[in-house]
């Protein structure tokens, strides 16, 4: 009975690292980071202010929590009027649906007309693209502009890498207990 109770105390130490290890991929967020470029024609009604449209959104989101996530980088410019970040927001629906707007008077599917307002849906899925559907508004014009022809590509980047601070804390946690079970064993 003796011969085992030093093993018992050696590997409780580990224990915590084992169970930081098997369970904290169960606990994180199933974020994923995503590049929509896009290209956007044959505008109607014709002629549009601005015909092709090119652009891209990144984002960072999770596909099956709603509204989750952030909008990291957009490369977009309409009629002369570059968007920022702060102009341009977006919301997740379940699914992995996404919504991009500028934030003239909210994210919406129709654009504000006399503004310089757009909306982008994106459905799910790569094979998606061709339901996806872009509008745009321009100021001193009245008219809204849908496009006739969309074509778009989607780059996965993957999760994020970073652990979460409770796994942090239990890989510390562990860490420690095998210096002091190691400290001990030396004295």
């Amino acid at each position: 009975m003796n011969s085992f109770r030093p093993r018992i105390v050696t590997l409780a130490p580990i224990l915590p690292l084992v169970f930081c290890i098997g369970f904290s991929a169960s606990a994180e967020a199933a974020l994923i980071t995503e590049t929509l470029t896009f290209t956007a024609s044959a505008f109607h009604p014709s002629p549009a202010p601005q015909d092709p449209v090119n652009g891209s959104f990144t984002v960072t989101f999770d596909p099956a929590v709603p509204s989750t996530g952030s909008l990291d980088a957009i490369s977009l410019t309409i009629f002369g009027h570059t968007y920022t970040l702060a102009e341009v927001g977006y919301h997740s629906l379940s699914g992995g649906d996404i919504d991009f707007g500028a934030l003239v008077n909210g994210i919406s599917t129709i654009p504000t007309p006399g503004s310089n307002d757009f909306a982008y849906i994106h459905n799910a899925g790569p094979a998606s693209c061709p339901f996806d559907d872009f509008e745009y508004t321009v100021v001193g014009n009245t008219a809204g502009f849908e496009d006739g022809r969309l074509t778009c590509t989607i780059t996965s980047g993957g999760p994020p890498t970073l652990p979460e601070p409770s796994t942090l804390a239990l890989l510390g946690i562990s860490l420690a207990g095998i210096g002091l079970a190691r400290q001990r064993k030396l004295h």
